[in-house]
């Protein structure tokens, strides 16, 4: 920069100290927000730069008296210490006024309140994102956590059948060779395959130990010829049918003297009753229902009659522009125009485009 930056730089540290380090960057902020907006028209008055400027001041003055607290002239390589001779103006005159804590507090209001007015700083906003990246973090390290306790546990239940799988394995060995020697000794007590080579020896030596050799032996075939009858009779009666269960007869002590009634005590049926309507009567009818829909605002004709044995369906066609729900709410007060029990409205039949309504026979 040559003589002019270094005299520049000798009047900034002198004035501001450490704080003049702070200058440049408050120009290119300033420069980056001017870049950011450079679409949008820049409107300049005289309250927003105003209140720019005196940010700025606060900003520096603060920064100023904070370094000349921190730092005394002696021990600092700037001329007035590191607040500069503002600094150590303002520090001096304030420690006379107000303790030292009592100016290190209203320096650092006076910077943070330079701050927002300068860098348009919300602190609300910022306290938001601040809580936000909070919660993800937090929400980051639960997930992490819950993925590793996933993970411990299936490798816990992992471990855990193995250990289960071995230890049933082992005792399903250890019963099978269990097993295997309780079949090789029955065998070999069914066989009579008892070592005798030594009691022979002995016995042709001592004629006592012969006499207890067969004694043993007779015990043994006892044993022997009763378990195989033990086996012959369960497999006999194994193979034994079941006795078939005798039914069990009711007496006729429990029956008493009922008699069954004669048919002759019931009404013979009257075969030449009639039911339903005459034909005469169901003309008659339709054009009824056609005058009694046409009190109730439904214009429509009677296209078809289909009489059964319980009830008798009439086919209407409507007129147009007239619903079906029309003709469904006027289900009780049909029945009641017509004097019968219950109508009921058939809103489709398939392959027509009628509507049905079925009226009990009398």
């Amino acid at each position: 920069m040559g003589s002019t930056g270094a005299w520049v730089a000798d009047l900034l540290f002198s004035l501001f100290g450490f704080s003049a380090y702070i200058i440049p960057g408050m120009l290119l902020y300033r420069s980056w927000l001017i870049f950011r907006d450079r679409y949008t028209p820049l409107q300049l008055d005289a309250i927003t730069l105003g209140l720019k400027f005196a940010g700025a001041l606060l900003l520096m003055l603060g920064l100023t008296c904070l370094f000349s607290l921190s730092s005394l002239p002696d021990h600092s390589a700037l001329p007035f210490g590191g607040g500069g001779y503002i600094g150590l103006s303002l520090s001096s005159g304030l420690d006379s006024l107000l303790n030292p804590s009592g100016t290190v507090l209203l320096m650092l209001a006076l910077t943070l309140f330079g701050l927002t007015l300068f860098a348009e700083v919300s602190w609300l906003l910022l306290m938001d994102k601040l809580g936000g990246w909070t919660m993800q973090l937090v929400g980051l390290a639960y997930e992490s956590l819950a993925d590793w306790w996933e993970r411990g546990r299936e490798i816990a239940k992992h471990r855990w059948k193995e250990r289960q799988a071995s230890r049933t394995l082992v005792r399903e060995k250890r019963e099978a060779a269990e097993q295997a020697k309780l079949f090789n000794a029955g065998s070999l007590l069914r066989e009579g395959d008892i070592p005798k080579m030594e009691l022979r020896e002995a016995a042709g030596k001592d004629p006592d130990l012969h006499e207890q050799e067969s004694a043993a032996r007779k015990v043994i075939d006892k044993v022997v010829q009763g378990t195989s009858s033990l086996v012959q009779r369960s497999e006999t009666a194994a193979k034994k049918p079941a006795p078939a269960p005798t039914p069990r007869k009711r007496s006729s002590a429990a029956m008493g003297d009922v008699q069954i009634p004669e048919f002759e005590l019931l009404d013979t049926p009257a075969l030449d009753r009639k039911t339903g309507y005459s034909e005469e009567e169901l003309h008659s009818f339709s054009r009824l229902l056609e005058s009694k829909l046409a009190d109730f605002g439904v214009t429509a004709v009677v296209k078809s009659i289909l009489p059964g044995p319980v009830i008798t369906r009439f086919e209407i066609q409507p007129a147009a522009g007239v619903k079906v729900s029309k003709i469904s709410n006027l289900v009780k007060d049909l029945a009641r125009s017509l004097a019968v029990i219950s109508v009921r409205v058939v809103e489709v039949i398939p392959g027509k485009s009628y509507v049905g309504i079925e009226i009990p026979n009398a």
